[in-house]
């Protein structure tokens, strides 16, 4: 991809990079890591720095390109003080030059009006066809805060009956054959097929390393039950994926995961854990609001194309 004179290619390092993102409030999806994944993906990955009005800019551009047309997305936003929204579009136009072309951003940045006005006044809209709920539940987890306390009722209600009827063995050391069988059980039982291929969170559990934390839980039998996995940039950490098997739900699970996820961070020193709600699946989404968090509008997503026409099959392209 070709330079212009305001953005440049960032030859920095992975340190230095992440460093950039966590300052600015970014969201993980930013990560030095998280575009060398997507590169394993089929995404085409330029990794951006510029310098607009005295105030630095990054962003992770991703790209695809078939025949005619340009696709590029952009999660969690350009990375800034400015509600995940950056002067992104001459860059694209000099990749683009004349063919048709698609930008989505997916901005994590929390919601605002002048945000919502920015992004309105440069030409930008809302998706047809939205992904996200872009809401998100904040559990705050410094000074020792008894978050369980803090929870409903019946989310502690659900936690003693699930840890008195039944014997569920917590553990950080994960198997990933046990991780995709459960991922693929859970679809199977709620009938309702992912878009990421489990084997994916299988190869970020093994990219991201140290900066995940995984619990699992197994019965007697050393039967998988369920796992649940948070990433942690910083002093924050975001819930990266869950996984129940039938006999985990039974078994009301989820919820000694949830809580011995929540210890784990709050011993390994984060601030808080970020939970986003879905916008289909319901019962996850009532889960996670039992504990009584902080709930958060985000700025979400918004798209802009030369073409009016391409847009909304643009938009089912990403995910």
């Amino acid at each position: 991809m070709k330079k212009s004179e305001e953005w440049k290619n960032y030859t920095g390092t992975q340190q230095e990079w992440d460093k950039l993102v966590n300052s600015n409030g970014g969201n993980y999806r930013q990560l030095y890591l998280w575009g060398e994944l997507q590169k394993n993906m089929g995404w085409e990955v330029t990794r951006l720095i510029g310098q607009f009005n005295n105030e630095t800019f990054l962003t992770q551009l991703l790209a695809k390109k078939k025949f005619f047309f340009y696709v590029f997305y952009i999660p969690g936003g350009v990375t800034s003080s400015h509600f995940g929204y950056g002067p992104i579009l001459k860059f694209i136009k000099l990749i683009a030059k004349n063919k048709i072309y698609y930008i989505k951003i997916d901005s994590n940045y929390k919601f605002d009006a002048m945000g919502k006005r920015l992004f309105q006044l440069n030409d930008w809209s809302r998706p047809l066809y939205s992904i996200n709920a872009a809401k998100i539940i904040l559990v705050k987890l410094g000074d020792n805060t008894n978050f369980i306390a803090k929870a409903s009722r019946r989310f502690r209600r659900q936690l003693t009956k699930s840890k008195q009827k039944n014997i569920i063995n917590l553990t950080k050391n994960t198997n990933a054959n046990d991780i995709d069988a459960a991922s693929t059980q859970m679809q199977i039982h709620k009938n309702v097929y992912l878009r990421d291929d489990p084997r994916n969170i299988i190869k970020s559990i093994d990219l991201f390393g140290k900066s995940l934390t995984t619990i699992s839980a197994y019965d007697e039998s050393n039967n998988m039950l369920g796992v649940r996995s948070a990433l942690t940039m910083g002093d924050r950490a975001w819930d990266f994926y869950a996984a129940t098997t039938p006999l985990g739900r039974n078994k009301d699970v989820g919820y000694p995961l949830m809580h011995e996820l929540l210890k784990a961070l709050q011993e390994d020193g984060c601030e808080a854990l970020i939970l986003p709600l879905s916008k289909t699946n319901i019962g996850d989404t009532q889960f996670k609001k039992r504990l009584n968090g902080e709930e958060q509008e985000l700025m979400g997503e918004w798209e802009y194309s030369n073409s009016s026409i391409f847009r909304y099959s643009m938009n089912l392209v990403i995910y």
